[in-house]
């Protein structure tokens, strides 16, 4: 076993309180962010072993780089859900079933299963305070990689005025307004870190660290990390932008992902048949007896055959147009793309793209010469990790921009399974798509 012996990290208790009282409180959310109420992080930050300091309850929930890590590995983990179901009051509502899972693991396990939530199902542009941050997991690799190479339990300055500490050229993205994912690493036990008293007051809100020291445990793991589970093999979302399909497991012939670095060379590979692993079984060896041999992360669940029903809203159109329509999990983006302009009479003559978050650079979008991956037409509904009561949006035609919301109204498990969109109900009448200029006074 690698990890020192006696391991308590302390996220593993600030995540339960977290749980404990999102669980309780099911707080609402707001509708444009779509963050925790500002009361609520407020009261949730007073629960954690080192709170942060200066804030208040005007604060949004970004400010609080510990709460805000733990609503996206609680999102990603399923163990909360975004609902939408009352659309005037939506909520933080917590799985039940998924939380008694986790509540099953010892706490080794817990935190296995929240760092997978963070490094491999993150999306870090997302993830990060700084709502306009391009925070990338190439950069994060790399400052992983110089991370490894330093020697552990030794301090070493990074921004500002150190001139008595060793300095080092650090490459995590960009340290002054990526400072959080150099928070989460100290979250998670891999280092501690030091904000820069040069600028603590002036950015009030957001954090550029100044020192940063490895821990022993964490020594170990990021190297064991970046020689046996680099993040960009791992991380979901970043595969998913350069237009790869996920497996359930992740390839171990890491020459597939040439592509990364060297797009061409590996399109023209021949297709292979690979074995597939899954995370867990990659860094199991790292942590020994402390996890059970049987034990399995309930991520990502298998996927299961079944029917969506999405209710599709017009955005600022009024008098209200919604169409509701029925498809099976295994028809694409695409597909629904058709369904929606079908639905509204619209000719399918622009370009589009859907946003699954509010990360409005991670997009899938239509399939054209000039176009980047990931393209709509490559992605089924069931690859997106869809459930009951999300919302994503999809814009057609950037130029008059028509948006639409989509939510999750209900998931039907079945065999049987609609092989092509379904209109199942309408209100309101359809908008022009090119509205008349005759009446137009004549140049």
């Amino acid at each position: 076993m690698n990890q020192p012996k006696n391991f308590e990290p302390t996220i593993v208790k600030d995540f339960n309180n977290f749980l404990n009282y999102c669980e309780k409180a099911k707080p609402p959310i707001s509708k444009t962010k779509e963050f925790i109420r500002r009361k609520d992080v407020f009261e949730i930050n007073q629960l954690l072993t080192n709170p942060h300091e200066g804030l208040t309850a005007r604060n949004d929930q970004n400010h609080y780089a510990q709460v805000h890590l733990f609503y996206h590995l609680a999102l990603n983990g399923d163990l909360f859900q975004l609902d939408w179901s009352k659309k005037s009051k939506p909520c933080f509502a917590p799985n039940a079933e998924q939380i008694e899972r986790f509540r099953t693991l010892n706490t080794t396990e817990q935190y296995v299963f929240l760092f997978q939530c963070f490094y491999v199902y993150s999306d870090f542009e997302e993830i990060v305070q700084d709502l306009d941050s391009r925070a990338s997991v190439p950069a994060f690799e790399k400052g992983l990689r110089q991370l490894s190479q330093l020697e552990e339990n030794k301090l070493y300055g990074i921004w500002g005025k150190n001139a008595a500490k060793e300095k080092i050229e650090f490459n995590f993205g960009n340290v002054m307004t990526d400072a959080s994912l150099l928070f989460y690493g100290q979250y998670f036990g891999l280092w501690e870190v030091e904000e820069s008293e040069e600028y603590r007051y002036k950015l009030r809100t957001f954090a550029m660290i100044s020192t940063i020291k490895l821990s022993t445990f964490g020594k170990h793991f990021i190297t064991f990390l970046v020689n046996n589970a680099r993040p960009v093999f791992w991380n979901e979302p970043f595969r998913k932008s350069q237009g790869e399909k996920l497996p359930l497991g992740f390839p171990l012939e890491s020459k597939l992902y040439e592509f990364f670095f060297d797009g061409e060379a590996a399109l023209s590979n021949p297709k292979k048949e690979i074995e597939y692993q899954s995370f867990f079984t990659v860094i199991q060896p790292f942590f020994g007896e402390a996890i059970r041999a049987d034990f399995e992360i309930e991520l990502p669940k298998a996927t299961k055959k079944g029917n969506f029903t999405l209710e599709v809203v017009m955005k600022y159109i009024k008098p209200k147009v919604t169409r509701t329509i029925k498809m099976g999990n295994h028809l694409t983006l695409e597909d629904l793309h058709y369904a929606i302009i079908n639905s509204v009479d619209f000719d399918d003559d622009h370009l589009y793209a859907f946003y699954l978050n509010k990360n409005k650079r991670n997009s899938y979008g239509r399939m054209y010469e000039y176009g980047e991956p990931p393209f709509a037409c490559d992605f089924t509904l069931a690859d997106l990790g869809l459930s009951v009561n999300k919302r994503f949006n999809y814009t057609f035609d950037f130029g008059d921009n028509w948006e639409f919301v989509i939510t999750i109204k209900d998931f039907e498990e079945t065999d049987v399974l609609f092989d092509e969109p379904k209109l199942i109900a309408q209100k309101g009448k359809s908008p022009e798509q090119y509205p008349s200029w005759d009446d137009e006074e004549e140049w």
